[in-house]
């Protein structure tokens, strides 16, 4: 599996180890860089894995799917974890991108619309979610990114950003939230 360089990653060390129980419960897990926020919540019933695509501003219209289809196919994987390093079931992300031409949406009385490319996942079981979606590209001089904001109900919430260094078919990103 070909994977990119994580930039904005803050990685949880000792996370996802297989330590006896009572080694566990001592360990802590940084929450991911970046700032806090409200907590961003999804109904039960909404899927861990799904297609980004049209949304916020925008209408599932043809052309805006075929906008959101413009680029490289890319997944993006990962875990929602609390400070405690345990996977997070029923953790809310709702991430938005640029496509592959580098536009949130089409321009409409001198802004970008938004989004070509955005979806709202929930965790499943053991904490995990799948994105699929294509590369962004960058724009401004920026990197290439993806924003994302995740919360879960027994934590504060959390927007940060997944910042590609390089193409890539597969990422994995994962989140730890910060406790409240």
């Amino acid at each position: 599996m070909k994977r990119a360089i994580v930039v904005a990653l803050v990685l949880a060390a000792g996370c996802g180890d297989s330590s006896p129980p009572a080694d566990r419960a001592a360990r802590t897990c940084p929450p991911t860089h970046d700032h806090r926020e409200a907590a961003v919540s999804s109904p039960a019933g909404t899927p861990s894995r799904v297609r980004m695509g049209p949304g916020m501003e925008l209408e599932p219209t043809r052309r805006n799917l075929a906008a959101a289809r413009i680029g490289k196919p890319m997944v993006v994987t990962g875990v929602v974890a609390g400070t405690d390093c345990e996977p997070l079931a029923g953790a809310t992300l709702a991430a938005h991108q640029t496509n592959g031409d580098g536009r949130y949406g089409p321009v409409v009385d001198g802004r970008d619309r938004c989004c070509y490319l955005q979806a709202t996942v929930r965790t499943d079981d053991a904490g995990r979610y799948r994105l699929d979606t294509v590369m962004p590209k960058a724009y401004a001089g920026g990197p290439a990114h993806i924003h994302f904001a995740a919360g879960h109900p027994e934590t504060a919430g959390l927007v940060t950003e997944l910042v590609l260094d390089a193409p890539a078919a597969e990422v994995e990103y994962d989140i730890v939230l910060p406790d409240r």
